[in-house]
């Protein structure tokens, strides 16, 4: 059976799948959703699909986007969150990856204080990178997982630690998109 058919059959057999495509249209990641709450993930800064104010981006002064949570399935240990850029030029720019949220998170930060776990983004950081088009129009997806587990913080250096830790515990999941526009634009 080519790689096509397994894949049309995971898709049959655990629902709807979400795939981000390569340059050279290969899959470089399959996360199915299965849609199980209707967890919400907002921002007061911007509507989904909206443009991220600029004082949220790197012309602007690199503020942490405000993020609202709501609506946590009740079986839910933790959360995580992935912010990344699928329109970055080479590769999907990850901006920020953070785990071990605890459910009762309303509001991702609070004066300051980031709840949960940071790992390492593709700026090398362990925290936030703003979004920082270098030409265009970019997406960022903001992807928020309820997890039935806690996550050993030690395991997790990257999002693909988190992806690969997360497998098989996420009850419930959300995203939420931006769009930022190069300032030449």
């Amino acid at each position: 059976m080519s790689w096509r058919a397994w894949l049309l059959l995971i898709i049959i057999i655990g629902g709807v799948g979400v795939f981000f495509f390569s340059k050279n249209n290969k899959i470089t990641e399959l996360i199915p959703i299965f849609k199980t709450t209707n967890m919400d993930i907002s921002s007061p800064a911007f509507p989904n699909g909206g443009d991220i104010p600029i004082q949220y981006t790197c012309q602007g002064d690199s503020s942490l986007i405000p993020l609202t949570i709501s609506k946590v399935p009740k079986n839910a240990q933790t959360l995580a969150l992935i912010m990344d850029d699928p329109d970055a030029p080479n590769a999907t720019f990850v901006h920020w990856v953070v785990f071990n949220i605890p459910p009762t998170t309303t509001d991702l930060e609070y004066q300051g204080y980031v709840y949960g776990s940071q790992a390492v983004n593709s700026a090398g950081v362990r925290g936030y990178t703003a979004p920082c088009p270098p030409s265009g129009s970019h997406r960022y997806y903001f992807k928020l997982y309820a997890l039935n587990i806690s996550l050993v913080e030690s395991d997790i250096n990257n999002k693909a630690d988190l992806e690969l830790n997360m497998a098989g515990h996420i009850v419930g999941q959300t995203e939420l998109i931006g769009v930022v526009k190069h300032l030449d634009q």
